[in-house]
């Protein structure tokens, strides 16, 4: 979806219209060894919400309990969670990182709602954010897998991923 923005709409891309894009396509160029990377990889991009529910349950092993409805709940029809009882996939992500150099880790916080590149609607895209199913209180869980379609001109975090 980036390549095809910066090659068919290439001054709204320039111009700011798809800050998030940019800032996936750009991270990493401050870095010395980006040259070296970028050949031997997809470059940097913004995952689909798909890709971020992948990253959750297969990195961060978050399990899905089907033992209740309770446990998924669809707000709105843009708006998704899974509550409790799934494991504690942020903790899981940020351990995958322990091997990389500590220049260029940047770990994932609680409740940091991040970018997707998937549209909810034509001027809305979503954002996901995972937790590790903290209870708050008997009756307050937070919510463990959380996306909702946000206007695009929000201010979440920009999480690009690098596939070898």
């Amino acid at each position: 979806m980036p390549h095809l923005i910066r090659t068919k709409r290439p001054a709204a891309y320039e111009g700011g219209q798809y800050e998030a894009f940019k800032a996936a396509a750009d991270h990493g160029k401050d870095k010395g060894n980006y040259n070296v990377l970028a050949g031997l990889t997809t470059g940097w991009y913004l995952p689909t919400l798909g890709q971020w529910f992948d990253l959750a349950r297969n990195i961060g092993e978050m399990t899905l309990d089907t033992s209740s409805p309770d446990h998924f709940i669809e707000s709105y029809m843009d708006m998704f969670y899974w509550l409790d009882n799934v494991g504690t996939p942020l903790d899981k992500v940020n351990a995958t990182m322990s091997k990389i150099d500590a220049d260029f880790i940047d770990k994932f916080d609680r409740n940091e709602w991040i970018w997707t590149s998937t549209v909810s609607a034509t001027e809305y895209a979503y954002v996901v954010n995972f937790t590790n199913g903290e209870r708050l209180s008997s009756s307050k869980v937070l919510n463990t897998f959380s996306c909702f379609g946000n206007p695009k001109t929000g201010f979440y975090h920009v999480r690009p991923v690098l596939v070898f």
